[in-house]
């Protein structure tokens, strides 16, 4: 990969085998523009079992910044089971000591009974902490 734009373009090129993208996915992490975060987001959705665990992983390591985009996507689409799994192992494993400690109620929610109900709620209380803790 050369660019952003590459990386983004052979990302949604669901025609290129598995590993193309994967290796987008692993170009992406290393860029971490609100663009290319988003787009990380998305990929924990992919049909893609292998992209999603490399946008999972990709977005751990990318750490707190990669919060907001993901927390809005589980408030908005909680009801999408890849999403939760592939949010589940970014707060897990994130690179963030803070992310690990104040997300510990939504990765229950993550995997508790009607996750698609409580994933929202959680996820948008953890969003306003974070916010809220800004200067």
């Amino acid at each position: 990969m050369k660019s952003e734009l590459e990386a983004l373009t052979v990302l949604d090129d669901r025609d290129l085998d598995a590993m193309a993208r994967e290796k987008a996915v692993h170009y992406l992490e290393h860029k971490a523009s609100q663009t290319s975060i988003e787009r990380l987001v998305q990929a924990l959705e992919d049909e893609s079992f292998g992209v999603r665990w490399a946008a999972a992983e990709a977005l751990s390591k990318i750490g707190e910044a990669a919060l907001p985009a993901l927390l809005n996507a589980l408030i908005n689409k909680a009801d999408h089971h890849w999403l939760r799994e592939g949010a589940y192992h970014v707060l897990y494993c994130n690179s963030s000591p803070r992310v690990q400690e104040e997300a510990t109620q939504l990765r229950q929610a993550l995997v508790g009974p009607a996750a698609d109900l409580t994933v929202p709620v959680e996820a948008f209380l953890l969003l306003g902490a974070l916010q809220g803790a800004r200067p």
